[in-house]
């Protein structure tokens, strides 16, 4: 869950002001992984009231350390211990959202990934403190940037599986773009390409046609995840997470890169084909997940549709 936070340098004692910090995540999650689950949940006002004590712990700390010099380091302690008691406290709600019957994986990764950064960057903090004024300033800005950031995690595994999948529709739009302008250069360079044996021109033709394709069939991953966040959304009760996580099993923007990639700079007739098959196996995914939240996976079948319209036209 991020490369960034050492567990085993955090349990053998990192140093600097707000070093507990670091152990205690690090105990947190080790707890969060022996957990069997629990029944207490967290809610957002709870959320907001932890950060709203740390939010102001790190910035009285911050202040205070601006205006000592080396020999008045031990100033610093209260303020560092109040700061290190309200990080305990969040990561004590961090740790009972986590092993709540509503987080499934997705929230689970989101919760260690937030707690890991903030951990970080506290400990960061904590060792400027005692070495270099001015650059505790910036650190202590970032601390708060990441202390806010606790206020937007998701409570439950719908929102969470949402989110992923939000930022999935904006990767996607975004590779098709890749495509289309792909394709603009190629027409261009069509326009000067009179000249040039058919067969040379044949080839551009081919990529042509296949790269209008493939966005066509983008465009359709688009509309298919625009459909699942949409039904989704309208779910009146909350599944449970097993499935919800389900909609993520097979990633949908790996599927869409490897469909630009096999057309992007001349088209790969065999790359394509099985960026096809990768691309529809990723459908009925998204398909059976609907299905199995109760909701209609018929939405889907205009995506299908286009995926064998590209092999169509690598056949052609």
């Amino acid at each position: 869950f991020g490369s960034s936070f050492d567990f085993e340098m955090a349990l053998s004692g990192p140093t600097g002001l707000l070093a507990p910090c670091a152990v205690t995540w690090a105990e947190t999650c080790r707890a969060m992984d022996a957990s069997s689950g629990g029944e207490t949940l967290v809610t957002k006002e709870e959320i907001e009231r932890l950060v709203a004590f740390l939010d102001r712990a790190v910035t009285k700390l911050g202040a205070s350390g601006v205006k000592c010099d080396e020999t008045e380091i031990a100033l610093l302690h209260q303020p560092a211990a109040e700061v290190i008691k309200c990080h305990m406290a969040v990561a004590a709600a961090m740790q009972v959202l986590y092993v709540s019957r509503v987080a499934g994986r997705t929230l689970r990764e989101d919760i260690k990934a937030a707690g890991n950064d903030l951990t970080v960057d506290l400990v960061a903090l904590g060792a400027l403190l005692t070495q270099d004024n001015e650059a505790a300033i910036p650190a202590c800005g970032k601390c708060i940037e990441k202390i806010k950031k606790l206020v937007l995690l998701p409570l439950d595994s719908k929102v969470a599986v949402k989110r992923r999948l939000l930022r999935q529709l904006a990767q996607i739009k975004d590779t098709r773009r890749e495509v289309v302008d792909w394709l603009a250069e190629a027409e261009d360079d069509l326009g000067f390409d009179d000249e040039e044996e058919d067969g040379i021109a044949g080839a551009d033709e081919e990529d042509k046609r296949v790269g209008a394709a493939v966005v066509d069939a983008l465009e359709g991953f688009q509309a298919a995840m625009k459909e699942v966040l949409h039904q989704i959304t309208g779910l009146e009760e909350h599944p449970s997470p097993e499935l919800l996580e389900r909609f993520l099993d097979h990633s949908v923007t790996q599927a869409t890169d490897q469909l630009s990639m096999s057309v992007l700079g001349g088209v790969d007739p065999d790359a394509v084909q099985e960026a096809v098959r990768g691309s529809t196996q990723v459908v009925d995914t998204l398909a059976s997940a609907l299905k199995g939240v109760g909701c209609d996976p018929a939405a889907l079948d205009g995506c299908r549709e286009l995926l064998t319209a590209v092999s169509a036209a690598v056949e052609e």
